[in-house]
């Protein structure tokens, strides 16, 4: 079912707005691999053997969990130092968020605006998903 909330997101929302440029999305990042958030560093590790722009991350650990990123790549005036290869969630943000379990973060300069209005016979399961989904970005 999580496949089709993610189509659903995409199909009623969509992001207006334009970098900041202050990279807040750089920072406090959940990195995902194969739909499953990336938690240990075992997991970490086998990712980074196959693709190196990997990194490029900063585990942030707490009881043995990682519980966040921050990229390395960033500058002291927030800007990517290494902004043409960065890695291919880099190039989609703020649009992979519609994709995922991501959010915006605060102060980008996006935002998620509600296209269309789901249908009246929406099941329950979809409608409180999507509502999880708007509330999760006004936090």
């Amino acid at each position: 079912m999580s496949w089709c909330i993610r189509e659903l997101k995409w199909l009623i929302f969509h992001i207006e707005g334009k970098c900041k440029n202050q990279g807040y999305c750089c920072e406090f990042i959940q990195i995902r691999f194969n739909n499953k958030p990336i938690d240990s560093m075992d997991m970490f590790n086998v990712i980074c053997n196959q693709n190196k722009k990997m990194t490029r991350f900063q585990p942030i650990i707490t009881n043995k969990k990682i519980n966040y990123f921050n990229c390395n790549c960033l500058t002291d005036n927030r800007l990517c130092s290494d902004y043409e290869t960065r890695p291919q969630f880099c190039v989609d943000y703020p649009y992979s968020i519609l994709l995922s379990d991501a959010r915006l973060h605060k102060d980008c300069g996006y935002s998620v605006i509600q296209k269309y209005k789901l249908p009246f016979y929406t099941s329950n399961h979809i409608q409180r998903s999507i509502a999880i989904f708007k509330y999760n970005l006004s936090k």
